[in-house]
């Protein structure tokens, strides 16, 4: 069953028991032989925008991005009573529905079919589910963010968007049930008239009209978007945003991670930087299609499978880790499992893990969730355009996904990992990550020294050795002549506090030196700032004793 994305309610199944043949089905190609499309050619398939972004990252457009050959899908639907949905590039797969079982045969038949998969149930009178709701720098003016700010401030988003990083020139995809509303809240007023409700695709049902289905996605759009004056902002105010409907909310089936996958070759496709998905999967109403435990490896499920190719294409994605926490199933879901992604966990205001936020690790081990974010009475926009609390790592994700956004924004040029790491880096559990808070709380302005600090474009970085360091540490700081006989040097806690400071030698170029860690220090990760006349140079040291 999926990670809730707004609270325990959503486990509830809100429609008849009764059921239909299955309709809808995953159809596998064995091969791209004789494609009218070739990689030499990419802006027949790709947009300007995802090259852009490839040549940026030095990914390589291949033949795995390549289209379904047409040929094989005319072929398919030449059959009859075949309706198409969509594709995917990646998986060289096609999503169909018949009623006639009939055809299936047929279709594994064709000699460029590999397989057949059932991936969808019919359910009647499906009823759309409703969200469950609970009642060192310049000064910051907090009024602007409302109900929002604790969830904001605890992250030090704050300082980003004071910084002018608010995620502006920023293409984020939203994967979800619904965004019923969207079209006519004040919440999304400045968003919709500045056009950056850039587009809208109904993978569920078709055509571009997604202001219905749910009022999930309304939410979730909201934590990053959503704005009223002095009651409320979301943590990206200025990104861009597309919409894309992949969850049928009134059912179960393995579908909806086809949709996903079809939405995000979409986002790769079209370009875009950052995607949110508040959704999870794991058990399904036919239970044939259900995951188990073990599958939750990264390397099983499909729609984890096309997450990690998403971000090996250079798109960072944050989904939610998950509302299992106190239930039978207790650990993440998929897509949570995922290489290369950012997974998010829930805590309350006052940083406490939430009870009901998924645990790790996947199945091979790896830390999950990767950092956690106010989930346990966030402050969303609900359907009617106020704020409300409501509980889930359906919004502790959005909420992080907007500063991830506006990190972009900062380093556009820093590579997916670099990024993914310096946000766990900044998060207060480092270096005792455990199964229940992953990494911790990441501070998104510890994150942005740390990109800024290691940008392979700088030329001031500097070398410190041993770190982590637990008693005396080397540094070698080759860098511009100065002046100066003396390099300074400061070490500072992550809130800025300086913790110690003294000088270095410097000459032909190169300062070298050595100071002692503070007796005392605790564990965790520090700031090291290094001044030779007009030069600086910010290094990130972690202590451990």
């Amino acid at each position: 069953m999926k990670a809730p994305a707004f609270g325990i309610a959503f486990f509830l199944s809100l429609f008849a028991a009764a059921q239909t043949a299955p309709n809808k089905y995953w159809v596998q190609f064995t091969d791209k032989n004789d494609s009218p499309y070739a990689v030499e050619q990419p802006l027949a398939f790709l947009s300007e925008a995802a090259l852009e972004r490839r040549e940026r990252f030095g990914i390589a457009v291949t033949p795995e991005d390549l289209p379904v050959n047409p040929q094989y899908i005319d072929a398919v639907l030449a059959l009859g009573d075949i309706e198409y949905f969509h594709q995917s590039r990646w998986f060289n797969a096609i999503t169909i529905k018949t009623l006639n079982p009939d055809r299936i045969a047929e279709i594994e038949a064709l000699p460029f079919v590999a397989q057949t998969r059932s991936v969808e149930a019919r359910r009647p009178d499906a009823t759309s589910l409703p969200v469950e709701r609970s009642g060192g720098f310049e000064a910051i003016d907090s009024s602007r963010y409302g109900l929002a700010y604790t969830q904001i401030a605890r992250l030090n988003g704050h300082h980003l968007h004071a910084a002018g990083y608010t995620g502006q020139g920023m293409r984020i995809a939203v994967m979800d049930a619904g965004f019923n509303n969207v079209d006519e809240l004040a919440a999304f007023q400045r968003v919709r008239a500045d056009n950056r409700l850039v587009q809208s695709v109904d993978f569920v049902s078709g055509g571009s009209f997604v202001a219905q289905g749910s009022n999930h996605g309304t939410a979730v759009l909201g934590c990053m978007a959503g704005e009223l004056s002095g009651l409320y902002s979301g943590t990206a105010p200025d990104a861009s945003y597309f919409l894309y409907r992949t969850e049928d909310a009134g059912s179960e089936f393995i579908i909806e991670e086809d949709n996903w996958i079809a939405a995000i070759e979409h986002a790769d496709a079209a370009g875009i930087e950052i995607v949110n998905t508040s959704l999870g999967y794991s058990n399904y109403d036919d239970e044939t299609q259900s995951h188990t435990p073990a599958d939750m490896d990264g390397q099983t499920a499909r729609i984890s499978i096309a997450a990690t190719k998403a971000s090996e294409r250079g798109m960072l994605l944050v989904t939610s880790a998950g509302n299992s926490g106190t239930s039978a199933w207790r650990i993440i879901t998929a897509p949570a499992d995922a290489q290369g992604i950012l997974t998010v966990g829930a805590v309350d205001s006052l940083g406490v893990h939430a009870p009901f936020s998924s645990y790790g690790p996947t199945a091979d081990g790896r830390i999950k969730p990767d950092v956690v974010a106010q989930g346990r009475a966030a402050a969303v926009i609900n359907q009617d355009g106020g704020v409300s609390r409501s509980n889930g790592t359906s919004f502790s994700a959005p909420i992080t996904c907007g500063l991830v956004a506006c990190l972009r924004q900062a380093h556009p040029n820093a590579p997916v990992d670099d990024v993914l790491e310096a946000i766990r880096a900044s998060a207060s559990l480092y270096t005792a990550p455990n199964d229940s808070m992953g990494y911790g709380i990441p501070d998104f302005w510890l994150a942005h020294l740390i990109l800024r600090s290691s940008d392979p474009a700088g030329e001031n970085s500097a070398l410190l050795y041993p770190n982590p360091a637990s008693d005396r540490v080397y540094v070698e700081w080759r860098t511009e002549q100065s002046a100066e006989e003396r390099a300074e040097y400061a070490l500072r806690d992550r809130n800025g506090k300086l913790l110690a400071a003294g000088y270095l030698h410097g000459l032909d170029g190169k300062v070298l030196g050595n100071f002692t860690v503070p007796d005392g220090l605790e564990n965790g990760l520090y700031l090291v700032e290094l001044r030779w006349g007009e030069q600086l140079a910010v290094e990130r040291l972690i202590v451990n004793h």
